[in-house]
């Protein structure tokens, strides 16, 4: 049967998608705060020049997207983003602005399943947390 020309795409797919991205190395370019659809806010962090070390899928793309969920807290995602980049930088996280972090090379890993804390009723929460490894110095020229 034909739907009338119809062509079938996955432009504005809705949902929430994360990148197959496991570890990579890439370059901090923007970041944004959108609002998801729980009320909360996401920190959108953009990265170019993206070389991968490790994938759940094939990825050629040379820009990738990590979306973290904002938290105060030191357990949570941001947290802990937060908490490795601070070291990697040689600094306290307290003394952290996300802003230091453009145009630095980062290198990311992503686990899943980590313990994040616990629920109102004490169950072990989990989720997904991205890491920065190291930041990574560009090579000087000859």
């Amino acid at each position: 049967m034909d739907a009338g020309g119809f062509r079938p795409n996955w432009k504005n797919l809705q949902g929430d998608f994360r990148t197959p991205l496991k570890e990579f190395v890439g370059k901090f370019d923007s970041y944004t705060t959108p609002q998801n659809r729980w009320g909360g806010i996401q920190i959108a962090i953009k990265l170019n020049q993206v070389q991968v070390l490790q994938s759940d899928a094939f990825y050629p793309q040379a820009t990738a997207e990590i979306s973290i969920k904002y938290s105060e807290r030191e357990s949570s995602a941001w947290g802990i983003f937060g908490t490795s980049a601070a070291k990697a930088l040689g600094i306290e996280v307290e003394t952290l602005e996300v802003d230091y972090l453009k145009n630095q090379i980062l290198h990311l890993i992503r686990t899943d399943n980590y313990p994040i804390g616990k629920d109102k009723e004490g169950k072990e929460m989990k989720g997904t947390v991205w890491e920065v490894v190291e930041i990574l110095k560009p090579r000087q020229k000859a």
